[in-house]
């Protein structure tokens, strides 16, 4: 982005963010800011892969978190690309 910070969620009680970070070797670009004090649990990657061993059922609901998130990302962009598309110049 422009560097400018942007809302793009916000979470309650029980939901988390960042998982992505645990599926390859990037380095984690998001952030969060708390708006009231709040918990945090921080999982290590090696002890993802240890729980996942453990319990592969996991990786289903993490694939089905990320299935649909990915839903409202492609719906946003899609009604982005609307809008933009409706306020551009009518081209001839």
């Amino acid at each position: 982005m422009d560097g400018k910070s942007q809302e793009l969620q916000r979470l309650s009680i029980g939901d988390y963010f960042g998982e992505v970070a645990l599926f390859d070797d990037a380095p984690y670009w998001g952030s969060a800011i708390a708006l009231e004090d709040v918990t945090l649990l921080k999982l290590e990657k090696s002890r993802f892969i240890s729980l996942v061993t453990q319990r592969p059922h996991i990786i289903f609901e993490i694939c089905r978190i990320f299935s649909c998130r990915l839903r409202e990302i492609d719906h946003l962009r899609s009604l982005n690309t609307l809008t933009s598309s409706s306020l551009s110049p009518a081209k001839t």
